[in-house]
C-alpha cells in the first residue's frame, strides 16, 4: 500500500483490497533505473579516483603469512626484496617452504634477493630448492649481517610489496597493493643491488 500498488476501501464494516495495474509496478522500476542511469557518471569517477590509492591488506597468525606468500606465486613479474635466510625457517614450517620454492621454480617467477651472510643462509638454497632447477631463476647476494640484520622479509612484485615478520613471536604481514609504491621500492632495491654487486666484486 505505502508503495502505491495495492489500494483499500472499507464498506459495510469490511475491508477490501483491490490490487492497482501490474504497469504501475514496472513503471516505478523504470523510474528508479533512469535515477541510477542518471548518477553512474559521478559513481564511476568516484570508482576511479579511488583506485589510485593503495590498497593495504593486514593478516596475523602463520595462516596470513602463508597467504602472503601464496599471493607471491602469482607474479607475472620478477620478485626482488629482502629476506634472512637463517631466519626464514624458525617463522614458517620447512615443509611449507620446499613446497613453495618448488611451485615458484615450476611457475617460472625469477627471484632477486638480498640476505645477511651466514653458513645456515648459505645452504638454504640447497635445502629447501629442487636440486635441479635452473640457478640464474633465483639469485642471492649476501650482505654482512652486523649492518644489515633484515627481521622482515619483504617481496616486491607487479603492483605489490609483502611485508612478512620473520619473529616466530610476531606472525604479521601485509600486502600494500600500489603501482607507485612498488616502482618506488622496486628503485630502491635495484639501487642497494647495485651496491651489494658492487660490493661482491671487490
Amino acid at each position: 500500500m505505502k508503495r502505491g500498488l495495492v489500494n483499500e476501501l472499507t464498506k459495510n464494516n469490511m475491508k477490501y483490497f483491490a490490487v492497482e495495474s501490474p504497469q504501475l509496478l514496472v513503471n516505478q522500476l523504470g523510474e528508479r533505473y533512469h535515477k541510477a542511469e542518471k548518477l553512474l557518471p559521478e559513481l564511476l569517477s568516484l570508482t576511479n579516483s579511488l583506485s589510485y590509492k593503495p590498497k593495504i591488506q593486514y593478516y596475523e597468525g602463520l595462516d596470513g603469512i602463508k597467504h602472503i606468500f601464496e599471493d607471491t606465486l602469482n607474479a607475472q613479474s620478477e620478485i626482488v626484496g629482502y629476506t634472512n635466510l637463517e631466519e626464514l625457517p624458525k617463522a614458517i614450517p620447512e615443509d611449507y617452504l620446499k613446497d613453495y620454492a618448488k611451485r615458484k621454480i615450476q611457475a617460472g617467477i625469477k627471484t632477486r634477493m638480498l640476505s645477511p651472510f651466514t653458513k645456515a643462509a648459505t645452504d638454504y638454497l640447497k635445502r629447501y630448492y629442487p636440486k635441479d632447477y635452473e640457478l640464474s631463476q633465483t639469485e642471492v647476494l649476501f650482505i654482512n649481517p652486523d649492518q644489515y640484520p633484515f627481521e622482515y622479509e619483504i617481496n616486491i612484485y607487479d603492483d605489490s610489496v609483502a611485508i612478512v615478520s620473520l619473529n616466530a613471536n610476531e606472525p604479521v604481514g601485509m600486502i600494500i597493493k600500489s603501482p607507485l609504491y612498488a616502482r618506488t621500492e622496486r628503485s630502491v632495491f635495484n639501487l642497494a643491488w647495485l651496491g651489494a654487486t658492487s660490493f661482491v666484486a671487490r
